[in-house]
């Protein structure tokens, strides 16, 4: 899951660099997954993965959500 974080990390340097934007200049960034995955974050909004305490364990890691039967009940939330 280092490859999220890699990726953007050096992406986003890159851009900047290529088009020449003042990175004050940026107020956010889009990121687009598959399906539903989801980066589980501390209170600091950092990748739970990369907490060292953390590392080892598996559900600190993206995760690539494939059951979609509380679709119905999700959508009645969203919608509420």
């Amino acid at each position: 899951a280092g490859d999220y974080h890699h990726v953007l990390e050096n992406g986003v340097k890159h851009v900047l660099e290529e088009s020449q934007i003042n990175k004050d200049e940026v107020v956010g960034i889009g990121v687009d997954f598959t399906s539903c995955t989801v980066v589980f974050l501390d209170e600091n909004f950092r990748p739970l993965h990369m907490n060292e305490d953390l590392s080892h364990h598996p559900h600190a890691y993206v995760k690539l959500w494939k059951h979609h039967g509380a679709q119905d009940e999700a959508t009645q939330m969203v919608e509420a």
